[in-house]
């Protein structure tokens, strides 16, 4: 993984700038490509695989707004979260109250062992 060097202000004194190393991306990787790797590895063909990443893009909002929880396996999970207005009361929670909903992904441990041994390197 590149890295490259960049100042800011010190979170805990914003009247100091230090120095800190961010992240450097190369390029993006597409769908096509992904599923170009991965038909490398089985007997699928990327019209297969990218058909498949296809539909679950399309059913993992489904999934989502029934509140389910999507665990993939060794990948990790996708959920949803929100934050919401606090009220005095418990009776004057509405869904009015919900505001900034995301989606939040957990990496499984396994994943997260394997991006433990990542490479860091200086752009």
């Amino acid at each position: 993984m590149l890295y490259k060097v960049l100042e800011r202000e010190n979170p805990q004194d914003r009247s100091q700038k230090k120095f800190y190393a961010a992240p450097s991306y190369v390029n993006d990787v597409n769908l096509r490509k992904v599923a170009q790797d991965i038909s490398k590895n089985c007997t699928l063909t990327p019209a297969d695989i990218a058909a498949v990443l296809e539909s679950f893009l399309d059913k993992i909002p489904d999934y989502l707004e029934e509140g389910h929880s999507i665990k993939m396996g060794d990948f990790g999970r996708f959920r949803l979260s929100f934050s919401s207005n606090g009220q005095n009361k418990k009776d004057d929670v509405t869904a009015n109250d919900i505001k900034r909903t995301r989606i939040l992904f957990v990496p499984s441990s396994a994943l997260k062992s394997r991006l433990g041994e990542v490479v860091y390197k200086a752009r």
